[in-house]
């Protein structure tokens, strides 16, 4: 993968597709910018980079705080190399429904999942050098394009963050930067199940999946590695659904019911 002396980010350290993903970059030999935000790493997870003798560096530096975020950019790129890879994991789901959301409520999801992943794509995107081919890997979630039926905000940021992925492959494909969006559906150690009353799409979820499989926080980090090799520059302002196939899945009998009794 050829990622010795060059600086990834995980945004956030704290999620089993985090600690995964910081497992594969320490195999690759990669220097890792792991973000925390305030708390403490798993002990697991030190021991394992102490043990590989792993490159890394820790911050609390917030994802939409810009000066905050080019200090640590900086002070990661003299210890652990030129910046050349982010997986962008870090999001918040924000509780409500269409008809009581507040004004507190959006501006809370705009800054915790849009602000905070256009301000990342921006400074980190502005420190890769044209000639190192960068890349960004956005893991989002399959509720980008399909409503969740439980958290509106949070489909609503996913739909804008696949679109800035796309822009981030237009505006800084011109460096070489490749931007990729992947709709994560369930995996085992993180499932995120929303409880609706419009449907049961996520009840049995796991007999839905064709191969009656369900993947892994392992899996996605397998995915962003690929994704991460300077061979794999031209999958850009794409995106990647990895949900076992998920959402292949006829209309369910809830729904079905909703809809034969309006006609």
């Amino acid at each position: 993968m050829r990622l010795e002396h060059k600086m990834v980010a995980v945004t956030d350290g704290r999620t089993a597709v985090g600690r995964e993903c910081i497992t594969m970059l320490c195999r690759e030999k990669a220097g890792i910018l792991i973000f925390m935000h305030g708390e403490p790493m798993d002990q697991a997870l030190k021991e394992e980079l102490d043990t590989c003798h792993a490159a890394y560096m820790v911050t609390d530096a917030g994802l939409s705080d810009r000066e905050a975020l080019k200090q640590a950019v900086r002070e990661a790129e003299e210890a652990l190399g030129p910046a050349y890879g982010v997986i962008y994991n870090y999001f918040t789901v924000v509780e409500g429904s269409v008809s009581n959301l507040t004004g507190e409520q959006f501006e809370k999801n705009y800054k915790e999942n849009i602000q905070s992943a256009m301000t990342a794509a921006q400074v980190f995107g502005a420190a890769m050098d044209s000639e190192i081919n960068g890349k960004l890997i956005f893991i989002g979630s399959i509720h980008d394009d399909k409503p969740s039926g439980a958290y509106p905000l949070f489909s609503m940021a996913m739909g804008a963050v696949k679109n800035l992925s796309r822009e981030a492959a237009l505006g800084l494909g011109v460096k070489n930067v490749c931007s990729v969006f992947v709709e994560l559906g369930p995996i085992k150690e993180d499932v995120f199940a929303p409880k609706s009353s419009y449907t049961t799409l996520y009840e049995g979820y796991q007999y839905k999946i064709p191969s009656g499989t369900v993947g892994s926080a392992s899996d996605t980090a397998q995915l962003c590695g690929f994704l991460l090799d300077s061979r794999c520059r031209y999958v850009n302002g794409t995106e990647i659904r990895m949900d076992g196939g998920l959402l292949l899945h006829y209309i369910d009998e809830k729904a079905n019911h909703r809809g034969l009794m309006r006609g």
